[in-house]
């Protein structure tokens, strides 16, 4: 790289040492225009800085000039007298807040949860609100919708809850068994007494009958 004493003196820009040597080698000794090499290089030299800090500055974790913009995008006053962790530090607690949910998305986010039908009724009383679910196809729905509720609603805000269980069939068998008999007299041959006596013989059987009946299980 072209350099002289004077150029070492004079150009302490790192940008406007590199325009000397791209433009001529002929102003090593001209100090008039090797300030002027200074003063653009030194705006250069700003820019570029500028340009490259940039991509720190598009989180809060490593922001420092534009950490002021942040606090305005997360609604916070700025705090000179914190430093700049502290700030930092603000601006990341602010941004883990969870946001308040409008009905419409809690009808939404309840009724994927327990598949069934949620209406949600603002206002029965103070931060009180009503839940109305339609149609849940189990009661161990209706413990989650609880443990849901209390994941996505506001700390301050209380709840009314209805449930209605969905209509569904069950079958019921009921049967029982009968049992019939009949008693014959035959006549017996005796051979001690050689002769004949009445036998009774005995004959059973089994009638089994069923019956089928539909209930609605509310």
């Amino acid at each position: 790289m072209y350099n002289t004493e004077l150029m070492q003196k004079i150009l302490t820009s790192e940008q406007g040492r590199k325009a000397v040597n791209r433009v001529t080698h002929k102003y090593g000794d001209a100090e008039i225009m090797l300030h002027l090499f200074q003063c653009i290089g030194l705006e250069f030299d700003k820019h570029i800085g500028l340009t490259e800090s940039v991509v720190s500055e598009v989180v809060p974790d490593t922001a420092t000039w534009s950490i002021s913009i942040w606090e305005g995008m997360v609604g916070l006053n700025p705090d000179d007298s914190l430093t700049l962790e502290e700030r930092r530090q603000r601006i990341k607690d602010k941004r883990t807040i969870r946001s308040p949910q409008n009905p419409s998305i809690l009808e939404a986010i309840l009724s994927n949860h327990v598949h069934a039908n949620v209406r949600i009724t603002e206002n029965l009383g103070k931060n009180r609100f009503g839940v109305y679910i339609d149609g849940i196809s189990s009661v161990r729905y209706i413990e989650e919708a609880k443990k849901k509720l209390s994941e996505i609603k506001q700390a301050h805000m209380t709840y009314n809850l209805q449930c209605a269980l969905k209509s569904t069939e069950v079958y019921l068998y009921t049967g029982g068994f009968i049992q019939k008999y009949k008693v014959i007299t035959l006549p017996v041959y005796d051979a001690v007494r050689r002769t004949y006596v009445r036998g009774a013989l005995s004959t059973c059987g089994v009638v089994q009958k069923c019956k089928v009946m539909t209930l609605k299980e509310a």
